[in-house]
């Protein structure tokens, strides 16, 4: 069986995107996700759901700090919140980390090549396009040149789902058997918590007002998934006060242990995670 790695986000469309490689296209799938010091530290929680619900072989977390000033996800001022659609499908992304995706790509090419792995399965959609310059077709051309001639084995960028929308990710996700509610978008969290089947999962919960929430929405629409799959981004439309929430490490930490004592097989994967950078 061929390997990939996957960048796994904790956000929607690397999740699918992940099982669809493993599930459709019959990878052995090792997923990493990175703590490049994100203010949204749920997803780092999200990733280790993802990787036991969908059987991923595999989940490291690469430590990879991006202290960039200019960033509002590693907090360079506020995220941007309740814009129109015309204004989130122009120009370049409030959210746009600078080198972001070429920084991780380099990471998992080096980790897929000393794995034995030709894969690099990822997360971008068409919906990524207008605002993500790492995002686009073109650029996953151009990095499939440099890893071409920069590794021993290599290693590719694949297509995987990059030419589908995020509404079609979302209408495939239940045949791949991922499971929705425990990923994560939100680039703003606020306080309180969010729930499956009566258990915490996230001690926040999405904002529905930032770029990521609002696209969320739109896709759940277009892919007429019924409305349960967003009841907490439905429930906080209501704008009237609610309070920024930034969770600091430490609290993401005890978060994350509180709820893996709760889950042992979650636990186990999580348990044999080594931070590969330091």
């Amino acid at each position: 069986m061929s390997k990939a790695v996957a960048l796994l986000s904790g956000g929607l469309d690397s999740a699918v995107q992940a099982a669809y490689a493993k599930h459709t296209e019959g990878y052995e799938v090792h997923a990493v996700c990175f703590d490049y010091g994100q203010r949204h530290r749920e997803e780092l929680i999200a990733a280790g759901y993802i990787a036991e619900a969908c059987g991923l072989d595999s989940l490291r977390v690469i430590q990879a700090p991006m202290p960039w000033l200019n960033c509002s996800l590693v907090g360079g001022g506020e995220v941007a919140i309740d814009r129109t659609a015309e204004e989130r499908s122009s120009g370049l992304a409030p959210e746009y980390v600078p080198a972001r995706n070429t920084i991780f790509v380099a990471l998992a090419a080096g980790y897929a090549e000393s794995i034995g792995a030709d894969r690099i399965v990822v997360g971008w959609t068409v919906n990524d396009h207008a605002g993500f310059p790492d995002c686009t077709p073109q650029y996953r051309l151009a990095m499939n040149t440099a890893l071409r001639l920069g590794t021993a084995n290599g290693v590719q960028v694949g297509e995987g789902m990059g030419d589908h929308t995020k509404a079609s990710l979302i209408f495939r996700s239940r045949a791949l058997g991922v499971p929705l509610v425990r990923t994560w978008t939100c680039y703003a969290p606020v306080a309180g918590t969010t729930r499956d089947a009566g258990e915490v999962i996230f001690t926040a919960r999405h904002c529905g007002r930032c770029d990521a929430c609002l696209g969320r929405k739109e896709a759940f629409v277009d892919a007429g998934r019924p409305p349960r799959c967003m009841r907490d981004l439905l429930r906080l439309t209501d704008r009237r006060g609610a309070q920024r929430h930034r969770a600091p490490p430490e609290r993401v930490a005890h978060s994350a242990n509180t709820l893996l004592d709760r889950r042992p097989a979650l636990s186990a994967v999580w348990a044999g995670i080594p931070l590969l950078l330091r």
